[in-house]
């Protein structure tokens, strides 16, 4: 039986098209790794968008687990 898909991050309506706050409103810390290594190197401008338009970037948002599962192959204790 194939693992269970994670359900839709839900947006938040006012803050539509910025990534670093729909990480941070996703329930469950699932993406804490990845919202640590985009404020790390203060990526958070640059994914939040033009207020009212398009998307800029399309993110394929890797979870805590996988993470984790990339950094014991590679013999890291962590993302820094």
């Amino acid at each position: 039986m194939a693992p269970e898909a994670p359900a839709a991050i839900p947006a938040p309506a006012e803050s539509k098209y910025k990534i670093p706050e729909v990480l941070a409103a996703y329930p469950g810390d699932v993406f804490s790794t990845l919202l640590a290594a985009v404020t790390a190197q203060d990526l958070g401008p640059a994914l939040k968008g033009v207020p009212g338009g398009p998307p800029k970037f399309t993110v394929f948002a890797p979870t805590n687990a996988a993470f984790d599962a990339y950094m014991a192959r590679g013999g890291r204790a962590n993302a820094s």
